[in-house]
């Protein structure tokens, strides 16, 4: 798997915050943390502001793209689950730590949640959630 998600011709606009890069597709988006993040409420907040600029009253969902370690409290899930037009997270990875973590993910988000090796699985199961 690249160290980066490759970039779409559908590409609508790219934030690169100090935890991360993120890629605006029509949608969804695809997100990767850097190397030894804690990610914590802050950065959710700040993730969700995007998204309402580029969501607003419209589906979408949110690919991980996982090739760097990173912290996610599970319970931060909570908050995530609240965002309305967030329909469901895929997480792209072939670390099978990730694959373990997933389960746990999963219980906490209770919503639309799957696991792929890559990102073009990923986007097709998008396609099969959103409206």
């Amino acid at each position: 798997m690249n160290t980066t998600p490759p970039i779409l011709e559908n590409l609508i606009k790219t934030y690169k915050t100090d935890f991360g890069i993120f890629h605006i597709y029509p949608d969804y988006v695809v997100g990767q943390f850097y190397e030894g993040t804690a990610l914590e409420i802050d950065q959710i907040f700040e993730l969700s502001t995007i998204a309402e600029v580029h969501y607003e009253n419209k589906d979408y969902a949110y690919i991980s793209y996982r090739v760097n370690s990173y912290a996610l409290d599970p319970t931060l899930y909570s908050h995530i689950k609240e965002l309305e037009n967030l329909k469901g997270i895929a997480i792209v990875t072939k670390r099978e730590n990730d694959r373990h973590n997933f389960k746990i993910e999963q219980y906490f988000y209770a919503k639309n949640m799957e696991i792929f090796y890559n990102l073009s699985e990923a986007i097709d199961w998008v396609y099969t959630i959103i409206d």
